[in-house]
């Protein structure tokens, strides 16, 4: 339905004079002559009638400075526009009120999401937007350093039967160039893919009666990556968070809750690469107690396997 167009000249000369009146005592208390007669009403009605004047004016605008106006707005030639001026007008503002540019964090990760589309590409699952961070930069070590004009954007494809999804160098491309023409003049945009820290866990545990170790071993795994996920896991069920620690509290906890578990004794993160035994960590009061396994911003956990031992009886 075509918005209406509205009447600019709704104001009348009478109106503009009692209006213009009632705002004196707000402005100077001590004007209290109101009465025609006085030159400060004389000046005010002058003003009432030139400004009925205007509003006539403006009210009359031809069809075709609208067209023009639309044309600007919209930067499409007038011969694009529909026919009808409501419907025109109508397209022009719905146009105006789509984002557009990549100026917030939550625009750059709404255009990749809601807006991006390539043929031949996958939809683009997951953005999540680093502000001040150059992700690309050529020296490891220093690319989560805060840099003043840059912004990085991870991107997770939503691709069927690929558990950790990483977006290809077409699809990186593709994603660079159509930022490049939403950003700000002075941002510099890197569009990157997400790094995946492999893991497994080892667990002591108290099964109950009955219950194969192997089949519980099956369910604990499935809830692990599901918890874990990067597209539908995490306690939202949008993904797990960028560069969110894994704790061992909550892999405890979501083994316990495995049918067949009566409780958990001990569980250890193992790092699939042997130089990650550094991500690690302890508290101080415990250190050789190992508490999580450390991500950096960029980074998610990548769920491998779960190996049981059943204390049984003892």
């Amino acid at each position: 339905m075509p918005l209406p167009l509205p009447n600019l000249d709704d104001k009348a000369y009478a109106e503009l004079v009692e209006e213009a009146i009632a705002r004196i005592p707000h402005v100077y208390e001590d004007w209290t002559d109101h009465n025609p007669s006085d030159p400060g009403i004389t000046v005010l009605e002058l003003l009432a009638w030139l400004t009925e004047l205007s509003l006539y004016r403006v009210n009359q605008v031809p069809d075709e400075n609208y067209r023009t106006f639309l044309q600007l707005l919209s930067n499409r030639p007038i011969e694009d526009l529909p026919d009808d001026l409501d419907t025109a007008i109508h397209e022009v503002i719905t146009e105006l009120r789509t984002r557009y540019r990549a100026v917030t964090a939550d625009d750059y990760a709404f255009l990749a999401t809601d807006i991006w589309q390539a043929a031949g590409l996958p939809r683009v699952a997951r953005a999540v937007c680093f502000p001040r961070m150059n992700l690309a930069y050529y020296q490891p070590h220093k690319r989560f350093d805060t840099r003043a004009g840059h912004i990085s954007v991870a991107i997770l494809p939503d691709v069927d039967d690929v558990d950790y999804p990483v977006p290809n160098e077409e699809m990186l491309a593709s994603l660079d160039a159509f930022y490049k023409e939403r950003r700000t003049l002075t941002t510099r945009h890197h569009v990157v893919a997400p790094e995946y820290v492999p893991f497994s866990i080892r667990a002591v545990v108290k099964l109950h009666p009955d219950y194969l170790l192997e089949k519980v071993e099956t369910d604990a795994s499935t809830k692990f990556y599901n918890t874990l996920h990067p597209i539908y896991g995490g306690a939202s069920g949008k993904g797990w968070a960028f560069g969110r620690d894994v704790f061992v509290s909550e892999m405890i906890q979501i083994l316990d809750g495995t049918e067949g578990v009566d409780y958990v004794r001990d569980l250890e993160i193992v790092p699939l690469v042997p130089d990650d035994i550094r991500r690690l960590y302890a508290t101080p009061q415990r250190p050789e107690r190992i508490t999580g396994m450390q991500l950096n911003p960029i980074e998610l956990p990548a769920w491998l396997n779960i190996s049981l031992r059943d204390i049984g009886g003892s």
